[in-house]
């Protein structure tokens, strides 16, 4: 009888440890911040993702604020906007990541619309 109770025992305590074990690595919180440029003005529509991952991003919204569910603390958030330089930040302990966007001041070549044709109005 005592040799069944130490062996149920054994094989209960080896269940809790395997979910317990899963629980953790499982494990997700939430990261927020608030993206603005240099001017500190907040910028809406700046993707927000996660560095690896495809399926999980977000957007910033009217005020530049951003929330979004990560995985592990050795998260890379990736920014990205048009006309700004894209940025990666090592989340690491933090739960607030605020960042400042830098301008894109990339030379883009000149673009000449030549129309031809003709109209004739009634």
């Amino acid at each position: 009888m005592k040799n069944k109770l130490i062996k149920h025992f054994s094989i209960v305590s080896f269940i809790l440890m395997i979910l317990c074990v899963q629980n953790i690595m499982a494990q997700k919180r939430t990261v927020s911040g608030i993206v603005t440029d240099s001017k500190n003005e907040p910028l809406i529509g700046v993707n927000v993702t996660i560095k690896n991952a495809s399926t999980t991003g977000t957007i910033t919204d009217i005020d530049g604020k951003y929330s979004l569910e990560i995985p592990s603390g050795n998260s890379v958030l990736v920014f990205s906007y048009i006309g700004y330089s894209t940025q990666e930040v090592k989340v690491s302990n933090r739960s607030v990541v605020d960042i400042v966007l830098k301008d894109d001041m990339q030379a883009l070549e000149e673009v000449v619309v030549v129309g031809y044709g003709t109209m004739k109005y009634p």
